[in-house]
């Protein structure tokens, strides 16, 4: 995410060709500093989407709070060497996170001074079957096949009916459907094999 230290390649290190064209790295670092994603979007000015943003370590999350401050600064100490980098974003830098509720399985809420830096938008989940079945629709473009989105469509709208408002019916998900409508178009057009 930040970066860190990768080996060094004979074409990342200054050194002298000699005649049989072998690079002579007496003296080079085996190591580099490489830039990471959100070190290289805070330098050319970059959008930078962070998905499932709640998955991430607590030690990087709270790297991120300097970042959103009004001052957009990161220290680098990671980079060694004789003074601390601190790298202010380019002002075009924007950061977008992703994340599902903390509720989910598996998944933390942020901590506060993190979520506060942030805009939030809630997108809840949708019951509409017409929605479910556009959703299958554009999975399944071929006209031969489009019944088959209706009938996927119809059949999540079954099972969340009858299912109740307990676990099993949050155990039929959108991506659940998305994944079926993939399998029925793999499995008629043999994309899958």
């Amino acid at each position: 995410f930040l970066g860190g230290f990768r080996p060094t390649r004979p074409t990342d290190v200054d050194g002298e060709e000699g005649a049989d064209g072998v690079v002579d790295k007496k003296g080079a670092a085996p190591f580099a500093w490489e830039d990471g994603p959100l070190i290289k979007a805070m330098r050319d000015g970059d959008i930078l989407l962070v998905d499932e943003l709640s998955l991430a370590e607590d030690s990087v999350l709270e790297r991120l709070n300097s970042v959103l401050e009004p001052g957009r600064t990161l220290t680098l100490p990671e980079k060694g060497g004789s003074e601390v980098e601190e790298l202010v974003a380019h002002p075009n830098f924007l950061l977008l996170a992703t994340m599902n509720p903390g509720g989910d399985f598996g998944k933390k809420e942020l901590s506060p001074a993190l979520r506060n830096r942030f805009c939030e938008i809630w997108v809840g989940a949708t019951g509409d079957v017409s929605e479910m079945e556009q959703i299958c629709v554009r999975r399944i473009p071929e006209p031969e096949l489009k019944p088959y989105a209706g009938h996927l469509a119809r059949f999540w709208e079954f099972y969340r009916e009858i299912a109740g408002r307990g676990a099993a019916r949050a155990a039929l998900l959108t991506r659940d459907l998305v994944a079926w409508a993939q399998f029925v178009r793999a499995a008629a057009t043999g994309a899958g094999s």
